[in-house]
């Protein structure tokens, strides 16, 4: 794969794999499943530059503490050029909590991002997975406070979204020289702001601790409606498959299985037959690819793939093809299906690269219109 940009906004950015695996201190330099490995000297400490005594080093580089990154990621750089331009509106407050609770995953933690103003704001037992679908406006200022109710520092990342450096949710990274945004401390709170500058399909996760807090629950889709426009959950419908969970090990296993919208055992879907429906299909899965696929028996019916990464694509490439995909940890796809006739159908769900671990499948009830 070859690509060219051109940066647009000044300040820290990073580029890394998706698959959360490769970016944790388990593989970190200088460690062996997430342990120091002790060099030349037992006196080297991580961090120092160590020599072998045959004129090549080795540096222990621990991930930086307040993000916990290592592995396939780089920091780049972006020298600004004028000065960003401030919101126009007023600014739209929004608040998203940060909840853990302990053996959930057995010994491990689950976590949650709740809405604040929501049900499950009051409840203060539950862990809604996923996290609520955060419907925002393009062009429409929001300034979301995130409350840091868990046991552990937190981050969000506003996958997909272009915004300022800053608000971009990678802790000890985002931001510039002048100001870097924290990891939010247990107890803690911090506000970011940003402009959805366009509509589409994205989502938010953690930026801290990524390959547990992700797969233990800290996920969900955003949603970005065109000015004028609102977001009508009968039609558009997002299908956002996760993890159950950490995986311990991932070489061996055992291997989280698949969740969709947070449920390994969904409820059938309830369509109606000549209704156009919109698929926002995410994969916030740690370190697997996603298949979805609708079924009459065996066989795919046809959906239209029509935005890839909350970007609408060209007429050339938004085309009918068989409905099933499989794509990528941190991939988006909107696809468009309309059901021809009542009937029975399965929608298929899991991931292709999991042995033994069969795929998921949900019942498709459509009826009469």
């Amino acid at each position: 794969m070859a690509l060219a940009w051109s940066p647009n906004r000044g300040g820290n950015w990073i580029f890394h794999c998706h698959f959360a695996g490769h970016i944790s201190h388990l593989v970190s330099l200088g460690t062996e499943n997430g342990q120091p490995i002790a060099g030349p000297s037992e006196q080297a400490h991580a961090g120092e530059h160590v020599h072998d005594g045959s004129g090549n080093g080795h540096a222990h580089a621990p991930p930086h503490q307040a993000h916990q990154m290592a592995g396939l990621v780089l920091g780049i750089r972006v020298a600004p050029r004028g000065v960003a331009a401030a919101a126009t509106r007023a600014y739209r407050p929004m608040r998203l909590l940060v909840r853990s609770k302990p053996n959930v995953y057995g010994e491990r933690p689950g976590f949650s991002y709740v809405l604040g103003g929501s049900p499950a704001e009051a409840d203060t037992t539950t862990l809604p997975l996923p996290g609520a679908t955060l419907v925002l406006q393009k062009d429409q200022p929001v300034a979301i406070t995130v409350v840091n109710q868990s046991f552990e520092p937190a981050a969000v990342h506003w996958h997909g979204v272009e915004l300022e450096s800053f608000p971009d949710g990678v802790p000890g990274w985002s931001g510039d020289a002048k100001s870097t945004l924290p990891a939010i401390p247990p107890g803690d709170s911090l506000t970011v702001r940003f402009t959805p500058p366009r509509a589409g399909t994205f989502m938010y996760h953690s930026h801290f601790n990524e390959f547990n807090q992700i797969s233990s629950g800290l996920y969900g889709a955003i949603v970005v409606v065109d000015s004028g426009k609102k977001y009508d959950p009968e039609i558009d419908r997002v299908l956002l498959v996760s993890d159950d969970g950490p995986t311990t090990n991932i070489i061996r296993g055992p291997f989280s299985r698949a969740l969709l919208n947070g449920r390994a055992n969904p409820e059938p879907l309830e369509l109606r037959a000549g209704v156009t429906y919109r698929f926002r299909l995410i994969n916030i899965r740690t370190d697997y690819m996603a298949t979805i696929a609708v079924l009459d028996g065996e066989t795919p019916l046809e959906w239209r793939v029509v935005a890839k990464d909350g970007m609408d694509l060209p007429p050339s490439q938004a085309t009918l093809r068989p409905a099933r995909l499989t794509f990528a940890a941190g991939e988006i796809h909107d696809v468009e299906f309309t059901p021809r006739a009542p009937g029975e159908l399965t929608l298929q769900f899991g991931s292709p690269q999991q042995g033994p671990i069969a795929a998921q499948v949900v019942g498709v009830r459509v009826t009469v219109r």
